[in-house]
């Protein structure tokens, strides 16, 4: 890392964990959720917060890097285990636009003789965002979809945005009781991607609890056990940090944490329902993470050899920072040859 200069701010395809194990036989963990930088200069190290009351670190020293890796795991948290299904693999693509075209999917594995374990159901498959639920024009009869698809011994996992059409009722009501993001000038819309939308304060116990109650109802409770849950940096349209706020503070001084706290809304939702394995994939992490059973993909990257070898050092990395569950899009995301079988997006 010596000669680095590492923003801390979540974005798409940049996950800020603030953990550094040094090759001098100590771990150091910053933590301060803020958005702010870290300079590994050759004869100094900075650690820098644009806005903080506190400033606290936790440092911890081993003699091996194993040692270090386990007394940080101890103190931010350990993985639930992960359940035998979500090892195997895993059929997703962008996207499955029909109830009928994703079985018909299904049924081709199964026919095949093809093993499968999970199949996804990406974004866009809901009326509008913030409804959380299936659109009956495509999806009319769900619970049949699910009950066949584990007749078949598939898991399905659908994607889940934390973003809120300020068309949809989920708006007026998460609105009135303070559940948004907050803006401190203009319009309150945090993300304009097929609609404006802003997203829930993921820091505000009343929205977890009222995003998991609609999760519940509609997906949940009808036998989905995995959980997409995507845009969770959050990504918004314009990154003016300064000018967002959540129910915690200013997203300046605890903007970070919102990962953790997303894929936290999902944990402890069906914990309480009584799901012991827990696992949600996720698009960004903070420290502590791993113990909300976050699985983390690297983002939307560019479909080339020299991203693909920038993955190596990712996944090296997320490890190291008390994340083992991780994996990038193989094939990429962005660009690429489309005609070219070997750039053919799996994930």
């Amino acid at each position: 890392l010596k000669g680095c200069v590492l923003e801390l701010a979540q974005r798409n395809s940049q996950a800020s964990v603030p953990f550094m194990l040094s090759s001098l036989g100590y771990g150091f963990l910053w933590n301060n959720p803020a958005v702010g930088r870290v300079t590994f200069a050759q004869n100094v190290t900075e650690w820098e917060a644009q806005v903080s009351e506190q400033l606290v670190y936790w440092i911890t020293a081993g003699d091996t890097p194993a040692e270090i890796s386990r007394a940080y795991a101890l103190a931010t948290g350990t993985p639930p285990m992960m359940p035998d299904y979500a090892m195997g693999f895993w059929q997703c693509k962008l996207r499955y636009r029909t109830q009928e075209e994703l079985l018909e999917v299904a049924r081709e594995y199964k026919r095949r003789n093809l093993p499968i374990s999970v199949i996804v159901i990406d974004f866009f498959h809901w009326p509008n965002q913030g409804d959380w639920m299936f659109d009956a024009r495509d999806w009319p009869d769900p619970d049949a979809m699910i009950a066949e698809l584990k007749s078949l011994g598939i898991e399905l996992m659908v994607s889940v945005w934390p973003t809120v059409d300020n068309r949809t009722e989920s708006y007026r009501e998460m609105r009135e009781n303070g559940w948004l993001v907050q803006t401190e000038r203009g319009l309150p819309i945090n993300m304009d991607f097929l609609g404006n939308t802003t997203y829930f304060d993921a820091t505000h116990p009343g929205a977890r609890d009222y995003v998991w109650g609609k999760a519940k109802r509609n997906y949940y409770d009808k036998g989905v056990k995995l959980f997409w849950l995507d845009e969770a940096e959050p990504e918004f349209s314009v990154y003016d940090y300064d000018n967002y706020r959540y129910h915690a503070g200013p997203v300046l001084e605890v903007g970070n944490i919102y990962p953790r706290m997303y894929a936290k809304t999902f944990f402890d939702g069906m914990k309480a329902d009584g799901e012991d394995q827990v696992i949600n994939l996720l698009r960004c992490a903070w420290a502590g993470s791993q113990k909300y059973g976050a699985l983390v993909w690297s983002g939307d990257i560019h479909s080339s050899f020299r991203s693909l070898r920038n993955q190596f050092a990712a996944g090296l990395n997320m490890g190291i920072a008390g994340i083992p569950w991780w994996t990038p899009v193989i094939g990429g995301f962005h660009g690429g040859n489309l005609h070219d079988p070997l750039c053919h997006e799996l994930r």
